[in-house]
């Protein structure tokens, strides 16, 4: 049981979106409770700056930019989801290269999932450069690091007020070696017991040509999204890390395509 703080296409089999990146001057407030205790407040009328523009869905769904995310989620339920297998709820954000747009993708993607209702729990898998407590606000102290370390299953999950059914699980601190706490049999307790408390599991990861367990990541959710930029993700890299996780057994469910 999880405790809550309460560049191209790939292949001819993957729905590819063109996605745009949010203006800057958009915003949001994050709110995390640590055992029932808040730590930021939340008013969609002021858009105060704790909520990182990045998370556009969050505040203008109906926007051009939120639709998009719409379309990419409906494909995705379309293409993996529909059966309603538990294993079936889980979905890993991978690319080649550091910003590619990963955690953009991925966070934006988590609140696409929670405007159906749908109870949803993002985890930041990437444990050398995660952001995901930058976008959503929340203490990196505590994480998926510090949890796998003392090879707990259990860890911490940060709500976020105004994004109903929406739970953050940190990357936490910096640790020396990623790979071997991803490979643990408790991370893989996680994903499972994750998938059996929440409708959706989005899991963000590191770069693959960095971080060889984001293909391991991959493997275990066994769906990806894979995500390239523009002039900048080489072609080569994508239709690599595209056969190298179907080797392993994990679906390319989606594809996205972001500006330079």
């Amino acid at each position: 049981m999880l405790p809550t703080s309460r560049s191209r296409e790939p292949g001819p089999d993957v729905e590819s979106a063109v996605v745009g990146e949010p203006a800057a001057n958009s915003s949001d407030r994050a709110l995390r409770r640590t055992g029932g205790r808040k730590v930021a407040t939340v008013s969609n009328d002021q858009l105060p700056a704790t909520l990182s523009p990045e998370v556009v869905v969050a505040y203008d769904g109906a926007s051009e930019l939120g639709t998009r995310f719409i379309d990419i989620r409906t494909h995705i339920q379309l293409k993996w989801m529909s059966g309603g297998q538990p294993e079936h709820r889980m979905i890993s954000v991978i690319s080649p290269r550091r910003r590619d747009g990963r955690s953009f993708v991925a966070a934006n993607l988590a609140v696409s999932f929670t405007k159906m209702g749908l109870r949803t729990l993002l985890i930041d898998a990437d444990l050398r450069h995660g952001r995901m407590h930058k976008i959503f606000t929340f203490d990196q102290n505590e994480g998926l690091s510090t949890a796998l370390r003392r090879n707990m299953s259990d860890v911490l999950v940060s709500e976020v007020e105004n994004v109903p059914n929406l739970g953050v699980i940190g990357c936490g601190p910096r640790v020396p070696n990623p790979g071997d706490l991803l490979s643990q049999r408790a991370f893989g307790t996680l994903l499972a017991s994750s998938a059996a408390n929440f409708d959706v599991v989005i899991v963000d990861t590191p770069s693959a040509i960095e971080a060889p367990e984001a293909r391991l990541v991959a493997s275990m959710t066994r769906a990806s999204v894979i995500v390239s930029r523009k002039d900048s993700t080489r072609l080569d890299e994508v239709r690599k890390l595209v056969a190298d996780v179907r080797a392993l057994g994990s679906n390319i469910v989606g594809s996205v395509l972001l500006p330079r």
